[in-house]
């Protein structure tokens, strides 16, 4: 028989029609340890057939064509029981790695989801704190801006003050130089000439000619020149004056 040929393509007919030394060849090309020289030609054929109904080459019903004897026997349940354990470890094995990466899945999806809470916090604190920011900023600037205009209010009030105050003081010594020698500054105060205020010493030279040819009296000139005189100019009117 060809034994190439059977382990290529086995069959119950041709395990029957080999001989035990061809048997026993087989039986080591297939690393069944168990076969012995020594063992009987059915009890190699019940091996051997164990061996394929293992691998699913032979139904078990083959089996019963190849009884063999109780050693035989039992020695293809014990490799039978054997298989099915490394079958059944295999298995296990691969379901508990499969389980492992379950769980190092899930463990790096909720380290994910904690990041993303935790960025999500953050965020929404930086917000807050932006929020508060500038609430305290507007306050502060809302603040400043009504002490502005206190401010303005006060300085308009005190130069209304000092406008009043000076309209005053004007009409004082325009009633008091109206009393002296028949000089009259609210008559004469039309004669006084324009202000400018960019010609201060030409201005000077001018009022003072006009001054001189309307006969006014020189106690009434820083009268009649605070009438018209504004700006920068008021620094210079004591000099001419004195």
């Amino acid at each position: 028989m060809d034994i190439k040929a059977f382990l290529e393509s086995p069959t119950q007919k041709g395990l029957e029609v080999v001989k035990k030394d061809d048997l026993i060849k087989i039986a080591t090309r297939l690393n069944l340890t168990e076969v012995k020289q020594s063992m009987r030609k059915a009890d190699i054929q019940r091996l051997i057939a164990g061996h394929y109904v293992e691998k699913k080459v032979f139904e078990k019903e083959v089996l019963k064509q190849f009884p063999g004897s109780e050693i035989a026997i039992s020695e293809a349940q014990v490799q039978l029981a054997k298989i099915e354990a490394e079958r059944e470890q295999t298995q296990l094995k691969i379901e508990a790695e499969r389980e492992q990466k379950r769980l190092e899945a899930e463990r790096e999806q909720n380290k994910l989801e904690a990041e993303r809470e935790e960025k999500r916090l953050e965020a929404e604190q930086k917000k807050l704190e932006t929020e508060q920011k500038l609430t305290q900023m507007k306050i502060e600037a809302d603040l400043a801006m009504k002490q502005m205009e206190l401010k303005r209010m006060e300085l308009d009030s005190e130069e209304k003050e000092k406008q009043r105050q000076h309209e005053l003081q004007m009409k004082r010594r325009s009633s008091e130089s109206d009393s002296d020698d028949g000089f009259s500054a609210s008559r004469e105060v039309r004669l006084v000439p324009p202000f400018e205020e960019d010609q201060v010493d030409q201005y000077f030279q001018h009022f003072e000619k006009v001054a001189v040819s309307s006969n006014w009296p020189r106690k009434g000139w820083a009268l009649m020149v605070q009438s018209v005189i504004k700006g920068k100019a008021q620094k210079s009117l004591f000099c001419f004056v004195c």
